[in-house]
């Protein structure tokens, strides 16, 4: 693996518990590690906030407060501008507060190529159903497959893209020899035919808060943007803080450098194929993570967390590694290998959820 590309500069304390402290901390939320807190993993792939850069944590002095015309909203803006050209934009609180305002003014039903679980939710609570095909508007994410995204890319009607993944993602194509260019001139061309575009901050963007949406339609800016009156504040406020919404302004600057994402691109791969090579059914690998195709996946990450003091996100026959961004180093992955390894051949709990809920976080 390459050398991280970047130096830590603020240093978090691991504290390193024994065998009979995670099992006590394991009864006490009832077997399901989603509800423990994060800072009792050495390892977190499940939930683990992505490291800021010092420009970003500088972007957390220079909030400017004003509810209209937020010095740190034009920024924003200005940034949307040059790599979107798109004439507006709506700072909101997170990916579901963009999705929430969707279906506020959006009737009807949608079509989606693979829905997030809280589109799904909002979609059963107002009574929308979510279509394969058929008529509706689109609501499509970034798909990991270069040709499948150009077949979403060319469909006709009103399209909505959930680009939280495009940066990434298209540094991951040029790597693989789908694309050639600019990474800004190849957003925009990614980009262009969309009709409105949602960046979840907690993605490429790599902040902790918030979202964008992105769009040139001023009478659906404006409709959300009264919708976005009503939830959570002025338009230009969006339920951010001037903080925040420089944080994500910075953000959006950053992101344009590829050498991180070239990293990036390594990073996950080597650690999926290291994987693979202990002889673990490991699959789509993307811009995220990867997914272990493994039995009782709820028991293998009590598991993981009793052997290594690692959380993962569990399913029933399968687990997730949601890699955080800038956050850990070869030694981190190295260890996890080893905790891999000693649970390759081992027997371990075999839980079944206790009851049924649509938040995910508490259904086991």
């Amino acid at each position: 693996m390459l050398a991280e590309n970047y130096k830590a500069k603020i240093v978090q304390y691991i504290r390193k518990i024994d065998y009979n402290e995670r099992l006590n901390i394991a009864r006490k939320y009832n077997y399901n590690l989603h509800k423990a807190p994060s800072e009792i993993f050495i390892l977190d792939f499940y939930n683990c906030p992505n490291a800021l850069s010092e420009e970003q944590y500088s972007a957390l002095l220079r909030g400017d407060e004003a509810y209209a015309g937020s010095e740190n909203f034009i920024n924003i803006l200005n940034n949307v501008k040059e790599i979107f050209k798109k004439n507006f934009v709506i700072p909101v609180h997170n990916l579901r507060g963009a999705e929430h305002l969707i279906l506020k003014v959006f009737e009807g039903d949608f079509i989606s190529n693979n829905p997030t679980d809280t589109f799904k939710i909002l979609c059963s609570y107002f009574n929308r159903k979510i279509l394969n095909e058929g008529s509706g508007v689109f609501y499509f994410t970034i798909e990991n497959e270069f040709e499948k995204f150009l077949e979403i890319k060319r469909k006709k009607g009103f399209k909505i893209l959930n680009a939280s993944n495009i940066f990434s993602q298209i540094v991951f194509w040029k790597i693989e020899g789908k694309l050639n260019g600019n990474l800004k001139d190849l957003v925009y061309e990614m980009t262009k035919d969309f009709d409105i575009i949602i960046l979840s901050a907690d993605a490429d963007l790599i902040a902790h808060v918030g979202a964008l949406i992105v769009l040139n339609d001023e009478n659906y800016y404006r409709q959300i943007s009264e919708w976005l009156v009503s939830f959570e504040g002025l338009h230009t406020y969006g339920g951010l803080s001037g903080r925040d919404m420089e944080l994500i302004a910075v953000s959006l600057n950053q992101v344009l450098d590829e050498n991180y994402w070239h990293y990036r691109y390594y990073e996950i791969k080597n650690l999926y194929n290291n994987v693979q090579n202990l002889g673990y059914n490991v699959r789509d690998f993307n811009s995220e993570g990867f997914y272990i195709d493994i039995e009782n996946g709820i028991g293998f990450n009590l598991a993981l967390f009793l052997s290594g003091q690692i959380r993962v996100k569990a399913y029933d026959n399968k687990v997730f590694l949601r890699i955080p961004k800038r956050v850990y180093f070869r030694e981190h992955y190295d260890y996890f290998l080893k905790v891999l390894s000693y649970l390759k051949n081992k027997n371990y709990p075999n839980f079944k959820k206790l009851f049924e809920t649509k938040f995910y976080e508490v259904e086991i």
